[in-house]
């Protein structure tokens, strides 16, 4: 019970009063900053209640505004605060804002919802969504109500009747932040979790909700057996629309949620863990005129997450200036009024480690016996300067990961409910894991520079120098965009010039290239080629460009409005994406002339090209239909996917809740893929045509399929808008685009194999060979003395390698031979487009037709070759020596 409440600035100054039950003198409001201040000089930490003179004050501060309760009776202390914690949250809910300025502006409805929230200094009504549906801030005509509405007297008051939505959803944030003390010497001395289960709750009606967790409590309680890892959680507060009774017994979380957002429960868990992001920190002091830092930061969790603003926060001496900075990823900045060094990283990958180092001037030179001198090691140290006890302040991490939760806590399912309207809701879950009080605090010890490096050893190989001696040529710092080349080496006799991004990444083993084999690590120069006239290179080019902006905006949109089929059809972009890289490469590589080991050129890498382009779809249209499959799963038999989510909690994702229903706004970016990629289907096959290309055509495909899975997701988004309850057609459709795309990657796949396995060209090109060298003997004086016997050929990417058999009379001179040879071959490269090589064979006019295939050793004459060694043949007796050699020495060894 609070006999008055009110607001006053932070000079004390009242702004706005009631008093409820008028036993309470203005005069103890003007005592209270008097009280106040006395009470901060004698301790830092000021009680939030205290009493003078039989009057009990309770208040608390939010922005630039104390909220005050009085009372002469001997109240309930938690009850008063936890109502002026309420008053904040629904003014702020009111106003956007609690701070003076809206209190002066709103006083009329304060006044309002104070004389509603509290009743003769009895808290009432204390939620917003009820309290806004008869104190609004607009203008409107009283309207006299012959009783109070429904929602204030009924039993579940947080929640009105009669709220619909056309798309009912349910977001469901699992957010968690980490506290923790780091010694000085690295050991954990206090770690805490805390945790929020957050939900935005749109659901018409009045629906019940049950949520299930891996509560380790609950699978005791039960007998039921757990896969995976289950989670003990201490200190659970719940919103007051759970049904504790339920929980208490079966642990089972129900409840009828409030319209909007709210906090459905926190959890804390006191167990021990390790430091997401692990930092080191070495110190070296210069006589007291100059200090040196070396910071390590190291991502202790797995590489499949990311952790996104990372700042890292380093205190320095008060005094400090002249700051230069050296580091190879993120920025450095020097913070005078924090008195610390901060250094942000946008994006820091799981596994990774980074250095930074810093170089600091102070202006009041001391002894080395004041400031500690030599250097400090581990997590920092005494750090001289005029800073006295702020100098040992620990350095601060902050950090969020998505996608992650340090407990392991996980969602099981979230089953909604609506026994009269039955409509089909659609449930989103994300985890957040985010920085609390991270604090890693620094030794006072003083370690050698060998000792140091002990400390640092892992990082010291990784950290690149380009310059010798460059802890001497740091560059002064200038702006928040510090200087991003890479950071001086630990020692000065080695200079290591690989960059620290690229060692982050680089962990493949090159052992395995041997022989002949060269391993190349330039870029691709198809990529980079300067040859715009080039009609393949155009084209491919313009897909890429087009991929890259599809595959995003398909991406956003359907996670936006929710749409599988657009979903699947931004997959099969992202497909496309990679085949026009592969492309781009195969392409460059196939149409290099041909050399000594490779004298029929290098088609056949188009081929291969081909092939990682048709696996990609395959792979492509497997993924999407999987993912289409659960949604379907999920929507009709949900007892099921959840029996199958089980199968998969070793995932970073959540099963079983992700059955979308697509907003009408994703019709229009399907409607503009087909658009788009239509377009590109005409223009890169019409290349391919003309080229001959089996890529360029594979790649042509690609358009074509995407344009008719756009077409797929347009009429399913469509009909999903337009019917009722027919949110299922969404991913169907997704299933209908992996099946197209599967089709598809398994047509290219065997056309790919085939030109790998070297078959016969088509006879069409046949043909054209025959008729372009008839053509050319026909003008020969000597042509009846001339026949074509045979064409055979084969492809090899974009080239025909053909070979064609002539018949010619017995006596024919060899001199003529070669003349015929080359009018027949310059015939053939003018008159057929790409035939690359022709191989003229002879044979005498009167034998009878022979084919090619004669030209193969018989399998009985290869087996009855004689394996030994000619006499005189060096190389051969050298080879069987060094053979029999090597198995003698082998045999040696074995005896040994």
């Amino acid at each position: 019970m609070a006999s008055a409440i009110f607001f006053l600035d932070l000079k004390g100054k009242t702004l706005l009063a009631r008093n409820y039950r008028g036993d309470i003198p203005m005069s103890a409001v003007e005592k209270f900053p008097i009280l106040l201040s006395d009470a901060e000089e004698e301790s830092s930490a000021v009680p939030p209640c205290f009493s003078h003179e039989g009057i009990n004050y309770l208040y608390i501060r939010h922005s630039n505004l104390y909220i005050l309760a009085l009372t002469k009776k001997n109240t309930n202390a938690t009850e008063i605060l936890l109502f002026l914690h309420k008053i904040v949250e629904v003014f702020t809910e009111y106003f956007k804002v609690l701070e003076e300025e809206s209190i002066r502006d709103n006083f009329v409805i304060i006044y309002e919802l104070l004389d509603e929230m509290m009743d003769f200094g009895y808290p009432q009504t204390t939620e917003s969504k009820i309290l806004q549906e008869y104190i609004t801030q607009e203008s409107h005509k009283l309207e006299v109500q012959a009783r109070p509405p429904i929602a204030v007297t009924n039993a579940v008051s947080w929640r009105s009747e009669g709220i619909r939505y056309r798309k009912n959803e349910v977001f469901l944030d699992v957010v968690e932040s980490l506290n923790l003390l780091v010694s000085a010497s690295g050991n954990v001395l206090r770690s805490e979790i805390l945790g929020a289960i957050k939900m935005k709750c749109y659901l018409s009606g009045m629906p019940e909700l049950r949520l299930g967790l891996n509560d380790k409590v609950m699978f005791e309680t039960t007998g039921r057996a757990t896969r995976g890892k289950a989670v003990e959680m201490e200190d659970v507060k719940f919103h007051q629309c759970v049904r504790l009774s339920r929980f208490e017994n079966d642990r089972t979380i129900s409840f009828i949620p409030p319209d909007g957002e709210f906090e459905l429960m926190s959890y804390r868990l006191n167990t021990q863990v390790k430091p997401l992001i692990w930092v080191e920190c070495l110190v070296e002091s210069h006589s007291g005129s100059r200090m040196e830092y070396m910071l390590k930061a190291k991502a202790q969790f797995k590489r499949r997450s990311t952790a996104n603003n990372v700042e890292i926060l380093v205190p320095v001496p008060e005094d400090a200036d002249s700051p230069r900075f050296r580091t190879n990823i993120g920025t450095v900045h020097y913070a005078p009024e924090k008195s610390a060094i901060i250094w942000k990283i946008k994006q820091f990958g799981g596994g990774k480690e980074f250095l930074m180092r810093a170089e600091l001037g102070l202006p009041s030179v001391k002894g080395d016996d004041e400031h500690g001198g030599g250097m400090t090691g581990g997590f920092g140290g005494s750090m001289g300067g005029t800073g006295g006890g702020k100098a040992k302040r620990p350095i601060n991490v902050k950090f969020e990961i998505p996608y992650f939760t340090t407990s392991g806590i996980q969602v099981r399912y979230l089953k909604i409910t609506e026994p009269k309207l039955q409509y089909p809701s659609l449930p989103w879950v994300r985890y957040i894991t985010q920085s609390g009080d991270i604090a890693v605090r620094r030794p006072g010890f003083v370690l050698s520079f060998r000792s140091q490096l002990r400390v640092l050893r892992t990082s010291a190989t990784s950290f690149p120098s380009r310059h010798k001696n460059s802890a001497r040529s740091l560059i002064p710092f200038n702006s928040v965009n510090a200087s991003r080349l890479p950071p001086p080496s630990l020692t000065t006799t080695t200079t290591i010039n690989t960059p620290l991004h690229l060692m982050a990444t680089q962990t493949r083993s090159h052992g395995g290239h041997g022989g002949h084999h060269h391993h190349h690590h330039g870029g691709n120069v198809y990529l980079t080629s300067t040859n715009k006239k080039d009609a393949g290179v155009r084209i491919t080019r313009i897909g890429l460009v087009a991929n890259l902006a599809m595959a995003i905006g398909k991406f956003i949109g359907g996670y936006v409005f929710h749409s599988q089929a657009l979903i699947a059809d931004a997959y099969h972009a992202l497909t496309d994406l990679v085949s026009d890289i592969l492309t781009l490469g195969t392409v460059a590589w196939s149409l290099k002339p041909p050399s000594e080991r490779f004298p029929n050129g290098y088609g056949k890498i188009e081929s291969i090209g081909a092939l990682g382009v048709s696996g990609l779809l395959l792979c492509g249209g497997v993924f999407m239909g999987l993912n289409s499959g659960q949604v379907l799963l999920d929507q009709f038999y949900p007892q099921a996917a959840e029996a199958i989510s089980h199968l998969g909690h070793g995932h970073s994702h959540s099963h079983g809740i992700d059955i979308h229903g697509p907003s009408i706004h994703a019709a229009w970016l399907a409607a503009g893929s087909i658009v788009v990629k239509e377009w590109l289907y005409h223009a890169t096959m019409k290349v391919a045509n003309e080229r001959k290309s089996s890529v360029l055509a594979s790649n042509a495909i690609h358009h074509r399929i995407d344009s008719l899975t756009s077409i797929v997701a347009l009429f399913t988004i469509g009909g999903t808008y337009l019917f009722k309850d027919a949110s299922w057609l969404d991913p169907v459709g997704g299933l209908l685009i992996s099946l197209m795309v599967i089709k598809a990657g398994w047509g290219n796949t065997c056309s790919s194999l085939l030109e790998l396995a070297d078959t016969a060209v088509d006879d069409e090109i046949k043909e054209s060979v025959q008729k372009a060298a008839s053509k050319a003997l026909a003008k020969l004086q000597d042509n009846n003395a001339i026949k074509i016997r045979d064409v055979q050929g084969m492809k090899s990417g974009q080239n025909y390698l053909m070979d064609i058999e002539l018949a010619v009379p017995g006596a024919w001179p060899i001199n003529r031979s070669r003349e015929i040879e080359e009018i027949v071959r310059t015939a053939i490269g003018a008159g057929v487009r790409g035939v690359k090589r022709v191989k003229v064979r002879f044979i005498p006019l009167e034998h009878e037709e022979l084919n090619f295939s004669e030209e193969f050793i018989p399998a009985e004459v290869a087996s009855q070759a004689n394996p030994e060694p000619e006499d005189g043949d060096a190389d051969c007796e050298a080879h069987g020596h060094d053979h029999g050699h090597d198995v003698h020495e082998h045999d040696a060894r074995k005896r040994r």
